[in-house]
């Protein structure tokens, strides 16, 4: 970074680098200059952009993990490492980033930094909606909270204002007991997906009391759709089987993927229908 000059007891690296003691010198810094958030910073690294940066990697306060009424809180800042091995991080999040890029990646890449990073093949971001996560933004003027579904309104577009810094990750309490992940690329590892499905219900007496169903990598935003899925809920397994194809078919004509240099919109379209069926035909397995 060079040599550090002090500002009041934060420190300027290099005039491109803004590194804070502590989070209320980060939002001071956030509203005071034009400078990037970043923590692990595998996707900035990459970046033909050289803004200011402000280094939020080290800040406690953006580390915690813990439950408490509102849901399960995921700091935005803690890498994919610390979450996979902690305790509390749900299983189907956990088989999610045991499929996320490589270790070294994994050990500096970050929760917040994939749901800031908005992009449409992002990893987690269909698991969180499962969930109905909710985000937690402040500035120094206060907080607000918005669902992860109206945070991001496409590639690289999100509702945080330019003196906001992501706090908090509230994943919603669920009862899931059946969750599936899948994740197509050109590779088993170090792949963008080409599509990818996340899928969870919870399932009692052999009936349907919740089910959600999630994409990547088939539109601008992850994707789900509570209207199909109100429509498995209360359904019993046998039932939800025997009519798995009335459902991918209402999926076929909501999912309208692109073309792109990772697949066509034909492959990407019927790899994920298929994907879809498999769920629904082995959610009790």
């Amino acid at each position: 970074y060079g040599r550090e000059q002090k500002k009041g007891r934060s420190r300027i690296l290099n005039n491109k680098i803004y590194k804070p003691f502590n989070l209320i010198e980060a939002l001071r810094m956030r509203a005071d200059f034009d400078i990037v958030p970043y923590a692990g910073g595998t996707d900035l690294m990459v970046s033909s952009e050289t803004p200011s940066f402000l280094f939020i990697g080290d800040l406690q306060e953006l580390q915690d993990i813990y439950y408490d009424d509102k849901g399960l809180h995921i700091g935005p800042c803690i890498n994919y490492t610390e979450l996979l091995h902690h305790y509390l991080c749900p299983e189907l999040l956990q088989e999610t980033i045991r499929k996320l890029a490589a270790p070294a990646i994994r050990n500096q890449g970050t929760i917040g930094g994939n749901i800031c990073n908005a992009s449409p093949a992002g990893d987690t971001l269909p698991v969180l909606l499962l969930y109905d996560t909710k985000l937690v933004l402040q500035s120094t003027q206060g907080q607000r909270t918005v669902l992860l579904s109206d945070f991001i309104a496409g590639r690289k577009q999100i509702d945080l204002r330019s003196d906001e810094l992501l706090v908090d990750i509230i994943l919603q309490k669920k009862g899931f007991n059946s969750t599936y992940y899948h994740k197509i690329g050109s590779r088993k590892a170090m792949t963008i997906s080409k599509t990818a499905v996340a899928a969870a219900a919870t399932i009692d007496n052999d009936k349907v009391v919740e089910i959600g169903i999630a994409f990547a990598s088939m539109y601008k935003t992850p994707l789900r759709f509570p209207e199909i899925e109100q429509g498995m809920t209360g359904l019993s397994l046998e039932d939800l089987a025997l009519n798995r194809s009335v459902f991918v078919e209402q999926y076929s004509k909501l999912l309208h993927p692109i073309s792109d240099v990772r697949s066509t919109a034909e492959y990407r379209k019927n790899a994920t229908l298929n994907l879809v069926d498999d769920f629904l035909q082995n959610i009790s397995k």
